[in-house]
């Protein structure tokens, strides 16, 4: 199984602040494409994805976030994990302008299927 890179909830948060944003950009490419490896979905295209969210000012993340919050809770369920879903309060919390909230709940989640791989 491919193993995705571990990173801290603190720093996901500090660099989205101190960028204003635009490392929520990058980290949008870094987990689409480890989802893709995960999942061995060619259809992902993390590139497209971050473009998307860039060229949309961050409207599109809202997708994005259920999408992939989708995505991330089936990649759990197929590595024998306890899952959760948590797709649409992702979505919500991107569409209230806390997206930063959604990354690191989803990073969480992420670093926890890192962890169970072990």
């Amino acid at each position: 199984m491919y193993k995705g890179e571990h990173r801290p909830l603190g720093l996901v948060l500090f660099f989205s602040i101190v960028s204003l944003g635009l490392f929520n950009f990058y980290w949008i490419y870094f987990v689409s494409y480890e989802l893709q490896q995960v999942s061995n979905d060619q259809k992902i295209k993390p590139v497209f994805e971050a473009v998307i969210s860039l060229l949309t000012l961050g409207i599109y993340t809202i997708f994005w976030s259920y999408k992939y919050g989708k995505y991330l809770a089936v990649a759990q369920k197929d590595a024998g994990m306890r899952y959760h879903d948590y797709s649409f309060l992702c979505a919500v919390l991107a569409g209230v302008l806390l997206f930063p909230v959604s990354m690191l709940i989803m990073q969480k989640q992420l670093n926890d299927l890192w962890a169970f791989g072990e």
